[in-house]
């Protein structure tokens, strides 16, 4: 599977400069999106998120209505990667 992800020199806080905040439901233990383990920044439906322990960089489409949703507002992803944040791991 190809992903970007944050470098591993990067502190998560770099990313409140872009927007970005720390979840604040990050609270059940064990669960692999919640539990202290995710920055996020809200754009409408759309939430881009950086996950603490696999620093994997996913958008999510959190829409309550059905069909088809797209998000054009990259910029908090392109700041990220013209800022050489990010990096594609070798596989």
């Amino acid at each position: 599977m190809d992903f970007i992800k944050l470098k591993d020199d990067i502190n998560f806080k770099e990313l409140f400069k872009f927007g970005f905040v720390e979840d604040p439901t990050n609270c059940e233990y064990g669960d692999t999106y919640y539990h202290l383990n995710n920055y996020y920044l809200q754009i409408g439906d759309f939430r881009i998120t950086v996950n603490t322990i696999s620093r994997h960089i996913d958008i999510l489409c959190l829409a309550k209505e059905k069909g088809l949703h797209n998000i054009f507002n990259l910029k908090p992803l392109y700041g990220l990667i013209s800022n050489d944040m990010v990096e594609l791991p070798r596989k």
